[in-house]
């Protein structure tokens, strides 16, 4: 095994297609990664550059195409494989897909220069050919943009620009409509669909998704996106995502609406339905069948991730808009708490201790005599609570505008982190103050750490606990009739100027019923509200209309 290796590795070129041939002869004695590794070495010591460079780029990519497959399903299926497998098959995997893109791209290159000004391919090569070497270039570019989602690292620079360039050069030769199949076991898809799939791809890739869930969102983005166009002038009410030929990154919505020729636009309007469609299905198992998707019906990650997913490419509550805020640079240090109910758990001790710090100051403001005649033992309010054991983050809040925070924290595997998830921000120059806010997007930065983006949406908000009238049950006590209210903790969110014109509640969501009249207790009043209106909701929580409460 160690002399074919070596064999293989010291082979600097082969110019004729029997240096190829033999090479593959050789490959099949090796395991798929070992065979990628070679692969790879090979291709980057061959140095021809005309139709038999080609033929034995095509050959070997056709051959290692099952290996390549097979380890990448190994990979994404699992999220628990050895480490020494697990690395060896995502830098395995990774550099012969990237030996392999640079390898189309620079033959894409050379017929680029080889075009006549008529943009007809030229004469050694057919339609065909430059067709198959740009799908298979999308293609690598595809495998190696997952691997390093897969890995949350940064997409390698410029790859998306070449992968623009080849699809200019399919644009100006009028490839990009006509169906092929890059490979034997692969179906039939244009390069313009290919392309926006791919693109697709990118604008989940703020959502903090783990391997598994890219990879099923993937398999999802190839059946429900399908015969796609991509064109080059604007529609408004069909094209929510375009790609800037000019950056370098994939999709993204539109945010302004102020079109560039650089622009590339496509439809998305039957993917938002069918996801809206399946995350609103009481029976979700019938309706994947009903759109040829049963393959993933039974998949444990598939209900969360299509509310993910609706979040990330849904069109209805979309609001096309400019990003008004100047954002600055700052270097602040902030302690972040998750999730509905560990902030209402840290707000609802915070609002104990200022209850019981002002009955003690109420308590030692009047008079020697009065304070002796009501002297007795404390006893505990219904409001105590001990001081909870939350998991707090340390997260370093680097740029800020009147209606969020961008904030880094280093690599952290043991915190899940994605967009619509509830936060609250304990700034370090603001001890006594909360901010209330929504993850928008989760990143990987080139340095390793993750860019969080947080929308506020109070900085005043209060706990509350919720009681549904519905479930009153009368109890006798001591001759006396009383009723026991079952209660959940809720958050008040008072209007703010800039943030919001009206109250609103955020509730959890398995404890809310809508259209329901409820009493709302805080520290100093209750009041009685029938709640109808849920006006968004996301994760473990809905925010809901309300009547203005009175300050605490």
């Amino acid at each position: 095994m160690k002399s074919i290796i070596r064999r293989l590795i010291t082979k600097k070129e082969a110019t004729t297609d029997a240096g190829h041939r033999q090479f593959l002869s050789e490959l099949h004695a090796l395991d798929d990664i070992a065979a990628l590794e070679a692969s790879t070495r090979f291709l980057s010591g061959y140095n021809e550059t005309d139709r038999a460079a080609q033929l034995a780029l095509l050959h070997i990519d056709e051959a290692n195409h099952p290996r390549l497959e097979k380890l990448l399903d190994q990979y994404a299926r699992f999220d628990k494989l050895r480490p020494e497998l697990e690395s060896r098959i995502a830098e395995g995997g990774y550099y012969y897909q990237r030996q392999i893109f640079l390898s189309y791209v620079q033959q894409i290159e050379l017929q680029q220069l080889k075009l006549p000004p008529n943009n007809t391919p030229p004469p050694e090569s057919s339609p065909y050919q430059i067709s198959l070497m740009c799908g298979r270039a999308l293609h690598a570019g595809l495998c190696m943009i997952k691997l390093r989602y897969f890995q949350q690292q940064a997409v390698p620079a410029a790859a998306w620009h070449q992968m623009f360039q080849v699809y200019r050069l399919a644009e100006r030769l009028g490839l990009t409509s006509t169906p092929l199949s890059i490979y034997a076991d692969c179906p039939e898809k244009s390069l313009a669909t290919m392309f926006a799939q791919i693109c697709m791809l990118d604008s989940i890739n703020q959502s903090g998704m783990n391997r598994i869930q890219i990879e099923l969102t993937w398999q999802l983005l190839t059946k429900l996106l399908r015969n796609v166009q991509v064109v080059d002038h604007y529609e408004e009410q069909h094209h929510f995502y375009f790609i800037d030929l000019r950056k370098d990154r994939g999709a993204r919505r539109m945010r302004t609406l102020e079109p560039s020729p650089e622009y590339r636009y496509w439809s998305t309007d039957d993917l938002s339905m069918r996801i809206e469609l399946l995350s609103h299905s009481q029976s979700l198992p019938q309706a994947m069948g009903k759109l040829g998707l049963s393959e993933f019906a039974n998949n444990p990650h598939l209900s969360s991730l299509l509310q993910q997913l609706q979040f990330d490419w849904s069109k209805n509550g979309y609001r096309r808009q400019r990003r008004k805020e100047e954002r600055q640079s700052t270097l602040l240090g902030t302690r972040v708490i998750l999730g509905l109910d560990a902030i209402c758990m840290h707000l609802r001790t915070r609002a104990d201790k200022l209850a019981l710090q002002n009955a003690y100051l109420t308590e030692n403001a009047a008079p020697l005599e009065e304070r002796l005649t009501k002297h007795s033992v404390r006893r505990s309010t219904t409001f105590s609570a001990p001081e909870p054991s939350l998991k707090n983050l340390r997260w370093t809040v680097t740029d800020m505008s009147p209606r969020g925070y961008g904030a880094t924290l280093e690599k952290d595997s043991e915190t899940s982190l994605s967009p619509g998830m509830i936060v609250i921000l304990l700034m370090e120059d603001q001890k006594d103050a909360g901010i209330i806010g929504i993850i928008k997007n989760v990143s990987v930065l080139g340095s390793g750490k993750k860019h969080i983006g947080v929308e506020i949406i109070s900085r005043n908000a209060r706990w509350v606990a919720l009681s549904n009238m519905q479930e009153t049950n009368p109890v006798l006590t001591n001759g006396t009739l009383s009723e026991s209210l079952p209660e959940f903790s809720s958050l008040y969110l008072p209007p703010e100027e800039g943030l919001a014109g009206e109250p609103t509640l955020l509730v959890p969501r398995s404890r809310f019923l809508p259209d329901v009249s409820y009493r709302i207790r805080s520290l100093n009043e209750k009041s009685f509200q029938r709640l109808e209106t849920v006006l968004e909701g996301r994760h473990d929580w809905l925010r809901v209309g309300c009547s203005s409460l009175t300050q605490a």
